[in-house]
C-alpha cells in the first residue's frame, strides 16, 4: 500500500500504479462486480476496503440507483485478493429476487479516526416494511454484520409521501467527529465516531422538511438541493467545506466551518465567478478538495471547466474570487494539450503538492496547482477501462474498426499500424457505429438524438450532422 495510487474505475475495477501513473497493474478483474464507488485504506494494518456499484450513476430520486453493487470488499493482498464483509448491506429485502434495484447503493466509505468503517448509502425501493434504508452505517466486526446508526429519509408534506435523503458524503474530523451529508442539503454530525448524530439542521415529521437557513431555496420541495460535496483541509481537519448544488446540477452555495462542522459561513462566490457552465450536470459530477498548503485555496470540478477559488477574510465576510484553471476543447489532430482535462470530474486526490483528477476521460495531474496539467489521458492511457458501446468493422479488412464510448467520443483501430494503433477521432457519447469504410461512417449520438457522419481527409476526420431520410 505504501508509496502507491490507486484508481477505482467506474466499471473497470481497482488499478495500482507505483510509479505516479506510468504504469498500472490491475487488481481485480475476476470480481462479480468491476464497479468502484469509493475507497478507504487502512495503511498501517495494510487493509484495502473497496465499495462496489457506480455512485456516480444517478436516477431522478438518487445518487446511484441504476448500479449494481456487492457491498464493502476487502483486501489484506494489496488488492490481489478480495472478500466480502458481508451480504449486500440491505438485508430486508434480499428474501425478494435479487435483481437492480433490490441491491443498495454506496455513496460514501470512510474509516474514522479509529480505524473502524463508516459508509455512507442510498436505497432507491421501499422495503417490504414500506420502509428507505438510506443512512449511515457502521461496520461491526465482532458480529460480522452492519448496523445503521442514521437513517435519513424526510416526509414531504406537499406530496404526502416519504421520501429518501441518500447520503452523498462523509468527512472525518479530529476529536472522534464524523460530519454527514445528504442528497437534499442536511447535514448530521457526530462526536463518537458515527455512533450517534445530531442534524445540523434537523428535518421533521409529519411537517414539510425545513429549509436549511443557509441553502437559496425558492420553496418547500425537497427536490431543490441534487447534491452536497465536503472537502476537508489535510493540515487542519477541523477546517471543512461544503459544496452545494441545486437539482438541475447549477451552483447553490459554498460554505466554510473552522470547528468541524458545528457552524457554517456562507462564502460569496460572486455571480460570473462560478458560471452555470461549470454545474450544468454538477448533481452527477461534483468534485471539491483544498489545497495540502493552504486553507483558503480550494479547488471545484463537475462536468465542464475546473476552478481555483481563494477564499478571504474581510471583517468575518467570506468571499472569494475564481480561476479557470483548464479549458473544455482541445484539438482533435493532438493529444498533447496541456490546459485540457477531460470533462465530468469524478473526485481530487493529493499526493504531496500534485493534484490529481478524475474524470470520465481517466486521470490527470497537476504539479503546479492547475497552471498545468499532464498531457490528455496519458496517465490511464493503457488502463483497459472505457466503456464501449458499439463497435464496427471495416469491411474487407481483419484488423481494422471503429467503436463508439461513454464520453470519449469515436476511436479508430488500425492494426496495421504499429506506432499509432488507436486514434481518437470524435468527442462525446457515441453508440451505434455504421461504418462504410476505413475514411467514412455514420455514428449515433446519444446527446441531442443525432446521427453524425465522419469522413476523413488528408488524414483527418471531420465530422457533421447527417441528414437521413425517414423511411416507412
Amino acid at each position: 500500500v505504501t508509496n502507491a495510487l490507486y484508481i477505482g474505475a467506474s466499471n473497470g475495477g481497482v488499478w495500482k500504479s507505483t510509479d505516479s501513473g506510468q504504469t498500472w497493474q490491475v487488481l481485480n478483474d475476476k470480481i462479480a462486480v468491476l464497479g468502484c464507488s469509493d475507497m478507504a485504506i487502512d495503511s498501517a494494518n495494510n487493509i484495502m476496503y473497496l465499495a462496489t456499484g457506480d455512485r456516480s450513476r444517478g436516477g431522478i430520486n438518487a445518487i446511484g440507483t441504476t448500479s449494481y453493487s456487492m457491498g464493502v470488499l476487502k483486501s489484506v493482498a494489496d488488492g490481489l485478493t478480495w472478500n466480502p464483509l458481508a451480504d449486500t448491506v440491505r438485508w430486508t429485502m434480499l428474501n425478494g429476487d435479487l435483481t437492480q434495484a433490490a441491491y443498495l447503493k454506496i455513496n460514501a466509505l470512510q474509516l474514522n479516526n479509529a480505524n473502524e468503517l463508516l459508509i455512507g448509502t442510498t436505497d432507491s425501493p421501499l422495503t417490504a416494511a414500506g420502509n428507505f434504508e438510506s443512512g449511515v452505517w457502521k461496520w461491526n466486526p465482532t458480529i460480522k454484520t452492519w448496523q445503521q446508526k442514521q437513517g435519513t429519509t424526510l416526509y414531504n408534506q406537499n406530496q404526502q409521501q416519504t421520501v429518501e435523503d441518500a447520503v452523498v458524503d462523509l468527512s472525518i474530523h479530529p476529536n472522534n467527529i464524523v460530519c454527514v451529508a445528504t442528497q437534499y442539503g442536511y447535514l448530521y454530525r457526530s462526536t463518537d465516531g458515527g455512533n450517534h448524530f445530531t442534524a445540523i439542521n434537523p428535518p421533521s415529521s409529519p411537517s414539510p422538511p425545513p429549509i436549511p437557513t443557509f441553502l437559496t431555496i425558492t420553496n418547500n420541495s425537497p427536490t431543490n438541493i441534487g447534491r452536497v460535496k465536503l472537502a476537508t483541509y489535510k493540515a487542519n481537519k477541523n477546517i471543512l467545506y461544503a459544496l452545494f448544488v441545486n437539482n438541475v446540477g447549477l451552483f447553490n452555495k459554498l460554505l466554510k466551518s473552522v470547528d468541524a462542522g458545528l457552524t457554517f459561513k456562507e462564502v460569496n462566490a460572486g455571480t460570473a465567478s462560478v458560471t452555470e457552465l461549470f454545474f450544468t450536470a454538477g448533481k452527477e459530477h461534483l468534485a471539491l478538495t483544498v489545497s495540502p498548503t493552504d486553507a483558503n485555496t480550494v479547488y471545484l470540478g463537475s462536468n465542464n471547466e475546473l476552478f481555483k477559488l481563494v477564499v478571504t477574510n474581510n471583517a468575518g465576510n467570506l468571499s472569494a474570487t475564481s480561476t479557470k484553471i483548464t479549458k473544455i476543447s482541445r484539438p482533435f489532430a493532438t493529444l498533447s494539450d496541456t490546459a485540457y482535462v477531460h470533462p465530468d470530474v469524478k473526485d481530487f486526490e493529493w499526493v504531496g503538492n500534485t493534484l490529481y483528477a478524475a474524470t470520465d476521460g481517466g486521470v490527470s495531474s497537476s504539479p503546479d496547482g492547475g497552471a498545468t496539467w499532464s498531457t490528455w489521458y496519458d496517465l490511464t492511457k493503457d488502463l483497459c477501462i472505457a466503456e464501449c458501446y458499439r463497435m464496427g468493422a471495416v469491411p474487407n479488412s481483419n484488423n481494422a474498426f471503429f467503436t463508439g464510448t461513454h464520453d470519449n467520443g469515436i476511436w479508430s483501430y488500425d492494426g496495421a499500424n504499429s506506432t499509432a494503433k488507436w486514434l481518437n477521432i470524435e468527442a462525446g457519447d457515441c453508440g451505434e457505429i455504421a461504418v462504410v469504410s476505413a475514411d467514412s461512417l455514420y455514428a449515433n449520438y446519444f446527446t441531442g438524438h443525432k446521427i453524425k457522419r465522419g469522413k476523413k481527409t488528408g488524414g483527418y476526420w471531420t465530422f457533421n450532422n447527417a441528414v437521413v431520410p425517414m423511411v416507412a
